[in-house]
């Protein structure tokens, strides 16, 4: 009978612990006193995306960000079976076997070489576009070809190729490596290679300008060579030589090969950046963002964008209050003007936080919280890796005390002085704030 006794005790010590328990947490979280961050005016806005409200060119398109994967699931494995070839005129697609293959090599400059297997559903798939791009290209000297990997194994054995489709880029019989995408289980995403040259006047209103500016080629500095890739991570690359047809040929060659430094657009550096909030240019992003001692929360902002306009003073106002932490900047950088691989916007405001530590190596973190210096404030803490804390205000006419310690907020002393004189204090902290 004791025995039993002290089980159901022991049951309902267990029970009233578990439901303590999670308020006894939630009281620990919330203990810090933020009340002198908050603003009665400040309107809070519950975000249901990122801040990436405001993008100059349209809107978002969220039938475009899905997946439609079912209509690959077919493609992931030969076991599914024979598929039905589609009518395509591959005309212009030079076969080739193991007894011409030297020759289509060695007697064209360039030649595309895919790889095949008549089972392959991504090579199906692939058809149609790769001899479009057969017939497209063979006025310039492109050929485009393929080999049936089943059939010219010692082909396939030579070239190393593992999956289907392989493609193969030759130029002058040399191979080139191809940097294009192959294939995963769901999306197709094969690439036709091919060098265009196009010729802009910068001048033309209607389509010269566009380009020019997102290039930053202007009158001034005209005629511009720019060689671009635009894939998933558009890259430019300016060639600063004499225009000639062999500084030309070369600097196509190093691009093909992959040797050249992409450009990124920059503002000049600020002489002077002892703001709160620091400015941030192409030029000086890896030496204030990418600093692994400091976790850095940035804005890419435009200057013509409404909500960035409307976000500017809550900024100001959270880069005021942690101006003193040493770990943390609190930046922002022009993102018309100033381009970074580590900085993609795909509207304005975007706000991204990069934590301090391995930055080269991993992406940021897109800021999701309210537009409120609270809702930052505690999403900075929560993924700092420097830990940090706030101390409130101790008096009106001081600048707000900052520490890295986790210790209490510290708060003045009221008692003793004449109630006047503590109203007074408690109305200018919060006309300060």
């Amino acid at each position: 009978m004791a025995s039993r006794v002290l089980l159901l005790l022991s049951l309902t010590a267990l029970l009233i612990f578990s439901a303590v328990s999670p308020s006894f947490s939630a009281d620990v979280d919330d203990e810090e006193d933020l009340s002198f961050l908050e603003d009665p005016k400040e309107e809070v806005k519950a975000l249901s995306k990122p801040l990436t409200d405001d993008f100059e060119g349209g809107e978002d398109d969220d039938d475009d960000d899905e997946e439609d994967g079912e209509h690959f699931s077919d493609l992931a494995s030969p076991d599914s079976g024979p598929f039905p070839a589609p009518g395509v005129d591959e005309k212009d697609v030079v076969v080739i076997k193991e007894r011409n293959f030297t020759d289509v090599i060695e007697n064209n400059e360039y030649v595309m070489v895919e790889f095949y297997a008549p089972w392959c559903g991504h090579c199906q798939s692939l058809a149609p576009e790769y001899a479009a791009a057969a017939t497209e290209l063979k006025g310039d000297g492109v050929v485009l070809a393929k080999i049936d990997a089943t059939v010219e194994n010692e082909l396939a054995h030579q070239y190393s190729v593992q999956g289907f489709p392989t493609i193969l880029f030759f130029v002058d019989g040399e191979h080139k490596p191809y940097t294009g995408g192959r294939t995963n289980v769901f999306v197709l995403e094969v690439q036709i290679f091919g060098l265009i040259f196009v010729s802009v006047d910068v001048d033309n209103e209607d389509y010269g300008k566009p380009v020019a500016e997102y290039f930053g080629v202007s009158s001034s500095n005209a005629p511009k060579l720019v060689a671009f890739t635009g894939n998933e991570d558009p890259q430019k690359h300016y060639f600063d030589g004499e225009i000639k047809s062999d500084n030309i040929k070369i600097f196509g060659e190093e691009f093909l090969s992959d040797k050249l430094k992409p450009f990124y657009k920059s503002d000049p550096i600020p002489e002077k950046n002892d703001g709160d909030v620091k400015i941030v240019v192409g030029d000086n992003f890896d030496e204030i963002v990418l600093d692994e001692s400091k976790d850095v929360l940035l804005e890419v902002y435009a200057p013509w964008c409404g909500h960035c306009q409307a976000l500017e003073p809550m900024y100001n106002k959270l880069a005021k209050h942690l101006s003193s932490i040493d770990s943390i900047v609190i930046a922002k950088m022009d993102g018309t003007t100033n381009e970074h691989p580590k900085a993609k916007a795909e509207g304005f405001p975007t706000i991204l936080f990069f934590p301090a530590g391995n930055k080269t190596s991993s992406e940021p973190i897109t800021v999701d919280a309210d537009r409120t210096v609270v809702a930052f404030y505690k999403f900075m803490r929560k993924h700092a890796t420097i830990p940090f804390k706030l101390e409130k205000p101790a008096a009106s006419t001081e600048s707000p005390k900052a520490t890295e310690s986790t210790s209490k907020v510290e708060t003045t002393e009221t008692k003793g002085k004449p109630e006047s004189t503590t109203k007074s204090t408690e109305s200018d902290s919060k006309d300060e704030l």
